[in-house]
């Protein structure tokens, strides 16, 4: 029912476009369609077209699948964040209001090295030819056609949807039969990361450094159990939804053998219009085993000095940020307890309205990196993590959401994973400040990787 119509309302579409559409540059016009409400994530399993995304807001009040392409932007090579003023705002532009593009960005400039990270380059955005879309308790089935191209695209729509499917049964559980039976390779080591931790904390000094984040990677390679589960890239998404709640969870995928996902529990910004939202969140101590314990833990880090100066030092340079960017703001709550599956974080929030001129790409180069996935201050702490982190981080703490020409939302790439060609890596880093004990630094960065590890343990 749904295909049929689709299939009628896409040929009246290009038939009133004609011919005057057809040019050299990117046109997209929607057609969209009402849905019963259905289950996105196992939607997402049905199809094998790429490159394919999935998105849900932390409140769970927006959450998108995307299904193929019909326009991709990407590189191996970036330069801050010029390409998005370059090549995806002026499609925004032309194209119809609620168009979006989904993506993410790596974390450094420059060249992703690591050649696990080469089939998503140094950023990757598309526009999907299909979006399930579900806001709030409504669903909705777009469609996105490239009017530019004219009678080539339509054929090429119209073969497309006879591929399209949807499945309104029941909501699917993620099969939980798996377990983890394979091999752990870490990197660093922990003595090697006591040893760097001690001697990254000699390099501070009240002019100078006074925080920087040192992330850790994991290999997991896959036993007999865990293979299956690691050539099923969705089943493993749908488990890490499982098992986290109040988060971001994002996963994109370039080809069957490659995925980024995870479940960030960090905003870095929303767009709606000019009204705009970010927040500083550093500061972290375990969830607890019980709710006493919980709460003890929830008063150790609110009355920590040393979690304190951590989060005072992102407040600082997010508040910064926000004069540039800002023609006014606010912060409407200071050092709140959030509380996510395996962790509790200290939040500041802040809303605001944004100057004409403060476009996406402006946005991202003024608060990305934030020293809670950074440094302190912010010059130059590049050539000292490279001293540090002898592996890429690749789209690790980097951008990842969507935007449209009317609204943005992007999480920090955080509690994630990138499974490529059987094998998983998972990161992890702790904000290391005067005062940081490298043995507990080490339990936090256990901690955050147990999160995503929930869902193949």
């Amino acid at each position: 029912m749904y295909i049929l119509e689709l299939q009628d309302r896409v040929k009246e579409l290009f038939s009133q476009a004609g011919q005057s559409n057809v040019c050299a540059s990117p046109l997209i016009e929607s057609v969209r369609v009402d849905l019963k409400r259905l289950n996105l994530s196992h939607n997402l399993a049905l199809h094998a077209i790429f490159p394919k995304a999935y998105w849900c807001s932390r409140d769970n009040e927006f959450e998108a699948i995307a299904l193929g392409s019909v326009l991709s932007i990407t590189s191996a090579l970036r330069k801050k964040y010029e390409f998005i003023n370059q090549d995806l705002i002026p499609v925004l532009k032309r194209s119809a209001p609620l168009v979006r593009f989904y993506g993410g960005v790596s974390f450094a400039e420059g060249q992703n090295a690591s050649l696990e990270w080469e089939p998503f380059g140094a950023y990757l955005f598309f526009i999907p030819r299909f979006e399930i879309v579900r806001e709030g308790h409504n669903c909705s089935l777009v469609v996105n056609c490239r009017l530019d191209l004219g009678e080539m695209d339509l054929k090429r729509c119209l073969i497309e949807l006879d591929t399209l499917q949807l499945d309104f049964g029941a909501e699917q559980e993620a099969e939980l039969c798996y377990s983890f039976d394979g091999k752990r390779t870490d990197f660093p080591e922990k003595v090697s990361w006591i040893e760097k931790v001690e001697s990254v904390l000699k390099e501070f000094s009240p002019k100078g450094l006074r925080k920087i984040v040192l992330a850790r990677r994991s290999h997991f390679a896959g036993g007999e159990s865990s293979t299956e589960l690691f050539c099923n890239p969705v089943l493993l998404m749908q488990r890490l939804l499982k098992k986290t709640d109040n988060c971001f969870h994002f996963f994109i995928s370039t080809s069957p053998e490659a995925a980024f996902m995870g479940a960030s529990p960090e905003l870095l910004y929303r767009r709606m219009g000019e009204d705009f939202f970010t927040e500083a969140l550093a500061g972290t101590r375990p969830r607890g085993v019980d709710e006493k314990d919980s709460q003890n833990l929830s008063f150790d880090l609110l009355n920590s000095e040393k979690e304190f100066r951590e989060h005072a030092m992102v407040q600082e340079v997010i508040e910064r940020s926000l004069n540039d960017l800002c023609r006014s703001w606010d912060n409407t709550a200071s050092r709140k307890i959030v509380k996510v599956s395996q962790s509790q974080h200290l939040r500041s929030s802040f809303a605001g309205k944004l100057k004409p001129e403060a476009t996406d790409a402006l946005v991202l180069d003024s608060l990305h990196p934030t020293p809670a996935v950074g440094a302190y201050p912010r010059e130059g702490f590049m050539d000292i993590l490279g001293r540090y982190e002898q592996f890429s981080r690749g789209w690790y703490a980097g951008p990842i959401g969507w935007l449209s020409a009317q609204c943005a939302e992007f999480s920090v790439a955080l509690r994630c994973g990138l499974l490529n060609s059987k094998s998983l890596y998972l990161y992890a880093g702790a904000g290391i400040v005067q005062g940081s004990i490298p043995e507990q630094e080490w339990l936090e960065t256990e901690n955050k990787l147990g999160s995503f590890m929930r869902a193949f343990y």
